[in-house]
């Protein structure tokens, strides 16, 4: 039997044939996936990198992008909450951009005046629970040093567990030309 295609309903009739699998390929979805591995992505955390209006009477947070990793996110984190506080992409030839409160020889340093973006300690795990937040940085802003200090914005870095149901929830770009 050939392909037919019925003009009145658009559809396809397709030969009644049993499907031919290239066989160097596996397609047993256990034997592929062990451990919950897809092609080197595995179904461990996905880091959600949020922003925090601390200012005025409109605190709202927005998502501004994620990781899998959590070596690539921190440093994005770092990187973008230094050009929110000082309106340019930093230049690591002049060091961190973070103030660090305690000098190396374990003696504490005076705040500075102005804008300045500290790394915030990480909550700790609660009763066995462990923490969500897995990294955090705060842009203070000081008229005078060591006064009158009050946080605008903070950058946090959340760790995300999707279920299979939230992935399949989610619209794909097909999804959402299909919708339209």
């Amino acid at each position: 039997m050939a392909m037919l295609r019925v003009r009145r309903t658009g559809m396809v009739c397709a030969d009644n044939v049993e499907p031919v699998f290239d066989e160097s390929t596996s397609h047993d979805v256990v034997a592929r996936c062990p451990n919950g591995k897809i092609k080197g992505r595995s179904t461990a955390p996905i880091y959600v990198i949020i922003r925090i209006n601390l200012d005025g009477t409109d605190t709202d947070a927005d998502v501004i992008g994620y990781s899998y990793a959590l070596e690539y996110g921190n440093p994005f984190m770092e990187n973008i909450a230094a050009r929110d506080a000082f309106g340019k992409f930093w230049n690591y030839k002049d060091g961190s951009p973070c103030y660090d409160p305690v000098k190396d020889d374990g003696t504490e340093r005076p705040f500075p005046e102005g804008r300045f973006i500290m790394w915030d300690e990480v909550d700790p795990d609660y009763e066995g629970i462990p923490s969500v937040t897995v990294g955090s940085i705060t842009i203070y802003e000081a008229k005078e040093a060591d006064k009158n200090r009050r946080p605008i914005r903070r950058y946090k870095m959340m760790q995300a567990q999707p279920t299979i149901n939230d992935f399949m929830s989610i619209e794909t770009a097909g999804d959402k030309k299909f919708l339209k």
